[in-house]
């Protein structure tokens, strides 16, 4: 017997209530991914992700303004999200 009560819609197929989900989906250099529905620093979701830790992860607000998440920054992961990540930027001598 399962400790997790699930929500049946007619006919018994699942319907997953708000408070159910566990997963969200999030768009990372394009493409969407399913992550957990987390706060997580930006370092452990490059990792999650497979994302190379020399990389850089910017958050797109709606406007398409980009903000970099330093890797001690936590990231509220929610639906929606949109994140790319870049080399870290250098000076030029």
């Amino acid at each position: 017997m399962s400790s997790v009560l699930e929500k049946q819609g007619e006919g018994g197929e699942h319907r997953p209530d708000k408070a159910d989900k566990k997963t969200v989906t999030i768009k990372v250099d394009g493409e969407d991914r399913t992550v957990p529905k987390a706060k997580m620093t930006a370092a452990e979701l490059k990792a999650l992700l497979g994302i190379a830790p020399t990389q850089v992860i910017d958050i797109v607000d709606e406007d398409g303004t980009f903000h970099p998440v330093a890797d001690d920054e936590d990231i509220k992961l929610r639906d929606g999200l949109v994140l790319v990540s870049h080399g870290r930027g250098g000076s030029s001598s």
